[in-house]
């Protein structure tokens, strides 16, 4: 279906299955999903995925508990958090003896030679030979029992310069060291919501005053009022 313009970038599917496909483009360009069927009658006659640079809008609207949110509860999951990477980019292309590029790809490069140093304005330290990045702050917090870090490979298909590698490691390491929270609001909402939609969620006895993101919409499509957003 619809495609936003996105950089130039290559990825390859071998043997792989819908889902796996799905989930490189979006590895690859980092773009977000949209379904959308069309019904002819009673009959789905086309399937479409669409992919945004970044779905919905900011509709600049609050919601309160007590006054047009009826219900504001939090949830907080672990799952999935991480406090140290290893990065891992595309495979070193190999070579004949006569120098000759053979099409083939060996090992995948890392940042382990790379420094980075908080004294000289980076935002973490990683001297050289450790092929992890790690935010100690995050894991003192959520890491493991014994103070060792919750650590995931992470494998970057389109970078072939260490340093960049380093830096966008980082950046989803900033990310997923977090734990996840989620909003669940039932409101009084006749306008149109959709998905990756951002409005302001407030509960001020819980301490919640947050910009989020609709992720799920169940609408009541006979009466047009009440309407569930998580």
């Amino acid at each position: 279906g619809r495609a936003d313009p996105t950089p130039a970038k290559s990825v390859s599917f071998y043997d792989n299955s819908r889902q796996e496909c799905i989930t490189k483009i979006l590895e690859t360009w980092d773009v977000e999903l949209g379904y959308r069927l069309v019904f002819s009658g009673n009959k789905i006659v086309n399937r479409y995925i669409d992919l945004y640079s970044k779905r919905g809008v900011d509709t600049g609207r609050r919601y309160a508990y007590g006054s047009n949110a009826l219900e504001v509860t939090k949830e907080e999951s672990q799952a999935g958090l991480y406090t140290a990477y290893i990065g891992r980019g595309k495979g070193e292309q190999k070579h004949d003896d006569q120098g000759n590029a053979t099409g083939g790809f060996g090992r995948r490069i890392d940042f382990k030679n790379v420094t980075w140093s908080k004294a000289n304005g980076d935002p973490v330290d990683k001297p050289a030979g450790q092929e992890y990045v790690e935010i100690p702050e995050m894991t003192a917090l959520y890491g493991y029992s014994d103070g060792s870090a919750r650590t995931k490979i992470k494998v970057y298909q389109d970078i072939e310069d260490p340093a960049e590698l380093l830096k966008r490691t980082y950046a989803d390491l900033l990310v997923d060291s977090r734990p996840l929270v989620q909003f669940k609001a039932v409101i009084s909402e006749t306008g149109n919501l959709e998905l990756g939609d951002s409005g302001a969620i407030i509960r001020k006895d819980l301490g919640i005053y947050y910009k989020t993101r609709v992720y799920e919409v169940k609408r009541d499509i006979l009466g047009g009022g009440l309407v569930e957003v998580k």
